[in-house]
């Protein structure tokens, strides 16, 4: 087999992310950001790696977290960058503990989501009931035109009351 072992490929990861590191802070300049955090994938890219290799290597994944401390930025995006070893690697890939909602305000949003999608439920069925009524009034209106009846579609306007009919009206008190 051709080229180096494992932990030589590690060494030599290390190795050359200590060099871009070195090279960066030469110019002034700090390593590939995904906004306040480090873009890990970019800097695996810079470095010559897999992005697995943070994950795979500790050495690699204690001198980015050394790295973002000194420079005072998180880690990855997805997590803060707290301390070394396997339990704050877990926390960091997982959000850690701060990211998360308190129940009383995701049961809240869940309430408020239901309430939302009950409301959008009955909109629907009275949408489908209006066309419906329209549909129904469209082809009542398309017989009565067809039969040559006298009919305009168009909403019914109040009558004036007849004079010749002798009507009593209920608002005025009778004389």
């Amino acid at each position: 087999m051709t080229g180096s072992s494992g932990p030589e490929r590690g060494r030599q990861a290390v190795k050359r992310l200590r060099e871009a590191i070195a090279a960066r802070d030469a110019v002034g300049e700090t390593l590939p950001m995904n906004g306040p955090a480090l873009h890990l994938a970019r800097i695996c890219q810079l470095v010559g790696v897999g992005r697995s290799t943070v994950t795979q290597n500790p050495a690699f994944r204690a001198l980015l977290q050394d790295y973002a401390n000194k420079k005072g930025v998180a880690f990855s995006a997805k997590g803060p960058s707290s301390g070394h070893g396997p339990q704050s690697t877990a926390s960091a890939e997982t959000g850690g503990g701060e990211a998360m909602v308190p129940a009383s305000r995701l049961r809240e949003e869940q309430r408020r989501s239901a309430a939302a999608e009950r409301r959008i439920g009955e909109l629907v069925a009275r949408n489908a009931a209006l066309i419906a009524r329209l549909k129904r009034h469209e082809a009542t209106d398309q017989v009565l035109i067809a039969a040559g009846r006298r009919y305009s579609p168009r909403p019914p306007q109040q009558e004036e009351p007849d004079p010749r009919q002798d009507r009593l009206d209920l608002a005025e008190p009778p004389e």
